[in-house]
């Protein structure tokens, strides 16, 4: 898929998006299809590989240095975020699902940058409700990114902080509710988050977190076995 991707993307650009669209649809209708049937073994497999996919083709696409037009990443990824929201709200709780669509999500951003900013609210989102449900460090990668991007930008990094300050709340709760220790590598990676926040833009912290929380949150987090966290 990543070689079909690349091959669309030296077509001249209205050939290529002839071609993307229904290999795109194709796709997305299969996903659609796949969430009013009962997830079993072998659906859950074809639903995985077809998000997998998308992700691919999101990470493959290109733009040429002298079209002036909107990314192919970005119209496919504005085809498919409404159908990532019904896998999410549909399988919250499945953690191989959500790290697929976080994964799918993330390659997405990483493809396109800067300009996915006029997809960001919806990314956004979509990434809490994977986080909030079942805490889980595919969903924590994804802010990292989305903050290391958007974290300072006038016009969106409000509602990075707002992401940021959520899944921190969620985060918190697990220490609070002596729930941590099931989820270690959760801790961790969120430390990693908060990190990143304070070495990138250490004015933002206070914003992003509450500090007494934060302390307290740490505190607990000492009481959990070395090798966990």
């Amino acid at each position: 898929m990543y070689s079909i991707g690349r091959l669309l993307s030296i077509l001249p650009y209205g050939i290529m998006l002839a071609r993307l669209e229904p290999l795109v649809n194709s796709y997305t209708t299969d996903i659609e299809r796949l969430l009013t049937e009962p997830l079993s073994t072998q659906g859950k497999s074809a639903l995985l590989l077809r998000i997998r996919m998308l992700g691919t083709i999101c990470s493959s696409l290109y733009l040429g240095e002298n079209v002036k037009a909107d990314p192919p990443t970005l119209l496919t990824l504005r085809r498919i975020l409404p159908v990532l929201n019904q896998v999410t709200n549909q399988h919250s709780s499945d953690p191989s699902i959500i790290q697929e669509v976080c994964n799918c999500l993330k390659s997405s951003v990483l493809s396109l940058m800067e300009r996915s900013d006029s997809v960001l609210e919806p990314i956004v989102n979509i990434t809490l409700a994977c986080y909030t449900t079942q805490p889980n460090t595919a969903a924590l990668d994804l802010t990292k990114q989305l903050f290391l991007l958007f974290g300072k930008n006038p016009g969106s990094g409000e509602i990075i902080i707002g992401l940021v300050r959520s899944i921190s709340v969620t985060t918190m709760t697990l220490v609070m509710n002596n729930k941590a220790s099931e989820a270690s590598d959760v801790v961790q990676a969120y430390y990693q988050l908060s990190n990143n926040i304070v070495k990138k833009s250490p004015s933002l912290i206070h914003l992003a977190v509450d500090p007494s929380q934060l302390f307290k949150f740490a505190t607990i987090s000492l009481l959990l076995p070395e090798n966990g966290t």
